[in-house]
């Protein structure tokens, strides 16, 4: 066996892949999540949520910017749901034919979430490019702040102040 050199294009991408030190990893999970809350903000009966202005400090171009993001990255990710059912049900199927189904779903669901990983980081990037580097820092800290939360715009009452929080027990 003899040593092969590697290119140094290879040697480059891979560095750039790996090496945290050399860019941001925003989350693609929870960036998705905030695109489909941004994307569906609405006004339910005494009760809004608040508004991108309100909870991120946005201008209103960069809401309209966000708005017009979010819901693309929402309609570009609902042919990745529908394929997971696809996918799943086609595995069950191979399970009945005595074929591997499980070990095939894995292989196919982690694809598929690879390219669903790669299309919510262009909308991430394409956020970057409109939002420039400071605003959409801003935007990212306020993201990464709340990803524990399941709602990134909590709702307010008519007037605008916090609506009451109801404990269940």
């Amino acid at each position: 066996m003899g040593s092969r050199a590697v290119p140094m294009s290879t040697v480059f991408w891979l560095t750039l892949c790996f090496c945290p030190a050399q860019q941001n990893v925003y989350d693609p999970a929870v960036y998705l999540s905030f695109f489909r809350q941004v994307a569906g903000l609405k006004q339910v009966s005494g009760l809004r949520q608040s508004t991108p202005q309100e909870a991120l400090g946005v201008s209103e171009k960069e809401a309209q910017i966000l708005s017009a993001v979010a819901a693309d990255c929402e309609l570009k990710s609902r042919p990745f749901a529908n394929a997971v059912g696809l996918l799943t049900f086609e595995a069950r199927l191979r399970a009945v034919e005595s074929e591997d189904g499980s070990a095939w779903l894995a292989q196919q669901r982690k694809h598929l979430d690879s390219q669903r990983d790669q299309m919510v980081q262009d909308h991430i990037q394409q956020l970057k490019v409109e939002f420039g580097d400071s605003r959409f820092e801003a935007l990212d800290a306020f993201i990464r702040s709340r990803k524990a939360d399941t709602n990134f715009f909590p709702p307010l009452t008519a007037q605008g102040g916090p609506a009451p929080v109801v404990k269940r027990r």
